[in-house]
């Protein structure tokens, strides 16, 4: 136990120089579903999804052989938040995605409703980053698993889908468990300073209880700075 303990406080430096702080900021612009979830391109529509987020957490080396080597990396990333407003037709079969305009079906065909949602993407990012040295700047290519919890909730005003109905508000959600997404990304880099492009995979699973986000994806482009 002695040697095991000596052994542990000798081994505390290296594993402290082994390991360093990292933080940055980014610029976010997330990608859509499409055009039918939560906007209807033909109809009056607002989106925000060009934001700002931010990282932080720790890295370290795996392994460094000269010019070249690999990084390992694990920080909290909140990528910004992102809006969404329109007025759209609440069934899906009075709206034309080819077209982009309303069609008018037999019967009854429902007022618009206003769809007002807001939310984010956070999670823990888990990545590996090979990287070669060339004249001083660090070229590296970063992929890895991005476990996020989504959040995106929808008001909705005038919901009247049936006719005669009284107008209703409604109020909708994404599951705000663990969802696995992924990232991918290329950075160039000098000192401790790291400029990189970044594509986040956002899935968001859903039932019949819960809604996907306004969101499948996030192209991110981030400063980061090693301590």
């Amino acid at each position: 136990m002695k040697c095991a303990l000596a052994a542990l406080a000798l081994s505390l430096p290296v594993l402290a120089h082994a390991v360093s702080f990292e933080a940055g900021v980014s610029s976010t612009n997330y990608g859509t579903q499409g055009d039918g979830t939560w906007y209807q391109q033909g109809l009056p529509h607002v989106l925000n999804l060009h934001t700002y987020g931010f990282s932080a957490g720790v890295t370290g080396t795996l392994y460094s052989r000269g010019s070249y080597g690999m990084d390992w990396h694990v920080d909290y990333v909140n990528l910004g938040h992102v809006s969404s407003s329109c007025d759209c037709t609440p069934i899906d079969a009075n709206y034309s995605v080819p077209r982009q305009a309303l069609i008018k079906q037999p019967g009854y065909n429902a007022p618009l409703a206003t769809f007002v949602g807001n939310g984010n993407a956070q999670g823990i990012a888990l990545t590996l980053e090979p990287w070669i040295m060339y004249g001083g700047t660090r070229f590296g290519i970063e992929a890895g698993l991005f476990p996020y919890r989504p959040s995106w909730d929808v008001s909705v005003y005038n919901w009247q889908v049936t006719e005669g109905a009284a107008p209703r508000t409604l109020a909708v959600s994404t599951p705000h468990g663990l969802q696995l997404g992924q990232v991918v990304g290329v950075s160039i880099g000098r000192g401790n300073a790291t400029l990189s492009l970044k594509h986040y995979f956002l899935p968001t699973k859903f039932d019949e209880t819960h809604t996907p986000a306004l969101w499948k994806g996030a192209n991110v482009v981030e400063f980061k700075y090693r301590f």
